[in-house]
């Protein structure tokens, strides 16, 4: 009974189709892809974002949008002679608007079978309850980033003034509003989060295994330009 079943080299790659729950080798799989795509260290004082997390954020925000819209339009049709008016905020459903703070707060964060990434278009300017920033190099940033995300090399955090976007500004540990960094491999992002935090900045997070991560589970509907290929 204890004698090894020999492996045939054609099948080694092939995985089993039925899912058995946890197992040594998914523990051990689960393992290597954390080493591999994600560098934590020891003595981070910024806090990170999953992936995941974030494409629920930005699915949240856009429901949001597009209800107050729905209940705009609703009104418009009802009461024609009437001027359409800004839909307060109680006119959005209590239900996306609950699940929208609680992602914000870090109530929200899930492992997910991957939500999908919507398809309509994102809310624009400082509306958005967060701020995407792109910190690799401006050429980087135009072949491939992020929807919604802002070009912020981390050369901007060798000045010693002017370093903050007018973005950044509006959205510093602003009540219900975040700050998003990423990078490629979580390269550069770690240092910059942590310049960022020692500065001030208490409603920072780092998109955790940055673009790479964000293509491997996200290939459409998230990412816009050139992904890359390694």
């Amino acid at each position: 009974l204890s004698k090894k079943v020999p492996v045939n080299p054609k099948y080694k790659d092939v995985k089993s189709t039925i899912d058995t729950g946890k197992s040594q080798t998914k523990y051990l799989e689960k393992l290597e892809e954390i080493k591999k795509h994600y560098k934590f260290r020891k003595d981070e004082i910024f806090k990170r974002m999953k992936v995941a997390t974030f494409v629920q954020l930005v699915n949240i925000e856009v429901e949001t949008i597009q209800n107050s819209t729905d209940v705009t339009t609703d009104r418009t049709d009802t009461h024609t002679d009437t001027p359409s008016t800004v839909p307060s905020a109680s006119t959005v459903p209590d239900s996306s608007r609950s699940r929208l703070e609680q992602v914000i707060k870090g109530v929200g964060e899930i492992d997910v079978d991957h939500p999908k990434p919507t398809s309509r278009p994102l809310p624009l300017g400082d509306k958005k309850p967060y701020l995407l920033l792109d910190v690799r190099e401006r050429d980087a940033f135009d072949a491939c980033h992020l929807i919604s995300a802002k070009s912020y090399p981390t050369a901007m955090l060798a000045r010693s003034v002017n370093y903050e976007t007018k973005d950044m500004l509006n959205y510093k540990n602003q009540e219900g509003k975040i700050i998003v960094l990423y990078d490629e491999d979580e390269t550069l992002t770690p240092r910059a989060a942590t310049t960022l935090v020692q500065r001030g900045y208490d409603n920072l997070f780092m998109l955790s295994g940055g673009l790479r991560v964000a293509y491997k589970y996200f290939p459409e509907g998230f990412i816009t330009g050139t992904p890359p290929t390694s």
